[in-house]
């Protein structure tokens, strides 16, 4: 449960066929965010929700949240 190897590539190295089953994705202010804002430089973060599915069964739920910054400019 607590390690520094990134999921992937665990499941990789122990050749777990595997994929993501996208949940849920959004804007979330960051002082309602479960996460500790000072971690980040922003006022929003983005946030994605997904299964990890092994054998047809989900293995894990993670939710991962970026800073809105990461994902604006450039278009402009």
């Amino acid at each position: 449960m607590q390690g520094t190897r990134p999921i992937g590539l665990l499941l990789r190295s122990a050749r777990i066929e595997s994929f993501r089953e996208l949940l849920d994705w959004g804007i979330h202010p960051l002082d309602d965010a479960p996460c500790p804002s000072a971690c980040f430089d922003a006022t929003e973060l983005v946030y994605r929700s997904y299964h990890i599915v092994v054998a047809s069964r989900p293995l894990m739920r993670i939710t991962e949240y970026f800073p809105r910054t990461l994902f604006e400019g450039g278009d402009e």
